[in-house]
């Protein structure tokens, strides 16, 4: 059904691309200070992969807008030690996510040059998590240990979310676009521990600003 929905929207549809400001307040600062964040720099809510700016690219046609967002964090450590007869150890530590989302947008009226348009939205996101640790210094248990803790990070990493909203913008005959949208979303995770499976949710809202392009 939503590869029908893109190909009928793609079919002579004009390609738009933007950016979303979501500005830094005192529920990110209280989410720190009470040690909330992964450890590992770059799940969903850490910060880094979806920072206060984000971009977006998509198409729309008649009163239609399909957005799609690509995001992507990335930590590598690599330490060298040279060895007793004088070889080479390598140890790797590395943490990263790929956050990829599609939303669908339908405005309520014809969207026209020079007056407020509004829409509805509702879209779905999810995080691919990616985790290692290695070391020609491990043996055997401690490499077992290190791919436990690897296997505990790729799932503090990962998540899956769904959003719906409203927003409203006003276009130029430029086709720049300026607006503001809110949205209410809920999150899903599940955290491996050593003894147990930690399933959660985090049901949010988020109000931002908007800016656009739609090329002719």
């Amino acid at each position: 059904m939503t590869a029908l929905l893109l190909l009928s929207l793609s079919a002579q549809a004009a390609p738009m691309a933007g950016v979303d400001f979501v500005p830094f307040g005192r529920g990110d600062l209280t989410w720190v200070d009470s040690d909330q964040l992964s450890g590992t720099l770059v799940s969903e809510t850490d910060g880094w992969l979806q920072p206060p700016l984000t971009a977006w690219g998509g198409f729309i046609k008649s009163h239609s807008a399909v957005i799609f967002g690509l995001a992507v964090a990335r930590v590598t450590t690599t330490t060298l030690v040279a060895g007793d007869n004088g070889d080479i150890q390598k140890s790797v530590v590395h943490t990263g996510a790929l956050r990829s989302s599609v939303d669908y947008r339908r405005y309520f009226g014809e969207r026209k040059v020079g007056r407020p348009s509004a829409w509805g939205s509702a879209g779905l996101w999810g995080v691919v998590p990616s985790a290692r640790r290695k070391s020609d210094q491990y043996t055997t248990e401690e490499q077992t240990a290190a791919d436990d803790t690897a296997d505990q990070d790729r799932s503090r990493i990962g998540a899956a979310g769904a959003r719906v909203g409203l927003g409203a913008e006003l276009l130029w005959d430029t086709g720049l676009a300026l607006g503001a949208r809110y949205d209410v979303g809920a999150q899903l995770t599940r955290v491996l521990e050593s003894d147990a499976t930690v399933a959660g949710t985090l049901v949010s809202s988020e109000a931002a600003l908007t800016m656009s392009f739609t090329f002719r």
